[in-house]
Order: C-alpha cells, then structure tokens, then sequence
C-alpha cells in the first residue's frame, strides 16, 4: 500500500527533530532531511512535521514565523521496488512561503511551499554494473583479450 490519510499507511523516517537553514540550501547545494527503509509499494506523498520557524534580518534581528498548520505535504509519487535505493530531492520556495501580515503589525506566516523536483537513483558508483571497470568480473562472460596472464592466450 502507499501513504495516505489513515494512520496505517504512513511510515516514519525520522522521530527525532532536527533544525534546518533553509536558506542556506540554494544553488543545488542540499542536505538530508531524513532517510531509512520502506516496504515495497507506491508511495503518494511525504509528510514534513514543522514545530516551529523564525527568520533572521540582515540586521541579525530575529522573528517568530506564525505556522498556520505545522505539517508539508508534498504530492510525489513514487514506487519502491524490492531491494531499490531512491533519493528524492525536494525544493523550499522561500519567496512564495512567507507573507507578511497587515502593515507594521510585526506578524509573519509562515505557509511552506515545497516541492519535489527529483526522483532518482542514487549515485550509480555505489552499485557497479556491467560495463563498470571496478565491477567484479562475471565467470560466463569471455574474456578481455587485453587481460595479463591469459594461460589460454
């Protein structure tokens, strides 16, 4: 099954909070925000739990950003195969996030917008395949004419 709104089709991959710079994330520069193992299936979104948010002014003044409700979901779907590994890569949109309430009244809002922009692979380096020098070698293949010490050759 894959995640939904009932509270048997959501799986956990982080308990823990964990605090963020968002801003410091821009130019394909990234960070994990969670990671850990899910059953096969299909997958609809990812749910982001936010407890609390501030802003910092180029002045090095700070304020509380009002969140109207303290969860992101994010509409990804994506299939997890068995023994597949998947990276998905999701962008804050600060600018289009953060509103500003009445003039002068010193109040933000802070309404996430966040979306998935990558589904992918990991690093294919991690699982060498064929072709890949590094791989080990397969016994029914034949072979490399240009291999050292070939008693046959």
């Amino acid at each position: 099954e894959g995640m939904d709104s009932s509270e048997s089709g959501r799986m956990e991959l982080m308990s823990r909070a964990e605090t963020f710079d968002l801003l410091t994330l821009t130019g394909g520069v990234t960070d994990l925000l969670a990671e850990g193992d899910l059953p096969v299936g299909f997958y609809k979104k990812i749910r982001l739990n936010v407890s609390e948010a501030d802003m910092e002014f180029k002045d090095g003044t700070m304020a509380d950003l009002k969140l109207e409700s303290n969860k992101v979901d994010i509409n990804v779907p994506f299939e997890i195969a068995q023994s597949e590994s998947l990276v998905v890569t999701l962008d804050f949109e600060a600018g289009g996030s953060l509103h500003i309430v009445g003039t002068g009244s010193g109040k933000y809002i802070l309404r996430p917008v966040v979306k998935a922009v990558r589904v992918s692979d990991p690093d294919p380096v991690d699982l060498p395949g064929p072709g890949d020098p590094n791989a080990p070698g397969d016994p029914n293949s034949p072979g490399d004419p240009n291999a050292p010490g070939d008693p046959n050759g």
